[in-house]
Order: C-alpha cells, then structure tokens, then sequence
C-alpha cells in the first residue's frame, strides 16, 4: 500500500494540490513497534465509505491504524459499519 500512497502523493504535488513539507513528513503512513501504522481520515459520508475497503482490508491484515471519521451523520454510519 505504500508505494501507491506515494505515487499518489507525488501526482498531487506536481498538480499543485499537496504540501510538500506534508509529503516530507510521512503522515500518511509510520512505523511502529507493532509495524505498520495507518491513519485514516474521512469527514463526509462518501469519504468514510470510499476508506471503508481499506479499513476492512487494514483489518484482515491485523495492522494497526487510526481513524479520524467525521461528526454528525458520520458518526452513526461508522458506528454500524465498523462494529
């Protein structure tokens, strides 16, 4: 998953849509203890289902992340979701 994180970041900086200071610091993905560490964000419905395949899959694999998903509406849908 790490090298399509990158290509994908390295397409939204040369669009302009990146902050490379951002890219530079690696927030996407890290390293922990445990290994692989993920952080997912998603503020509106379409985004938290658009992420909700790789937290499954994040799941399956047993690795470890954290995700930051949305408010209001959001929330109820992530409560059913990810049980």
């Amino acid at each position: 998953m790490v090298p399509f994180a990158d290509g994908a970041d390295q397409a939204a900086l040369r669009l302009g849509k990146e902050d490379p200071e951002r890219i530079a610091d690696g927030a996407d993905h890290a390293t922990s203890a445990l290994g692989p560490w993920w952080w997912i964000h998603g503020e509106r419905v379409g985004e938290v289902l658009a992420a909700a395949a790789l937290i499954d899959r994040l799941r399956a694999l047993n690795c470890a992340f954290s995700a930051d998903l949305g408010n209001g509406d959001v929330a109820a849908i992530v409560a059913k979701r990810f049980r």
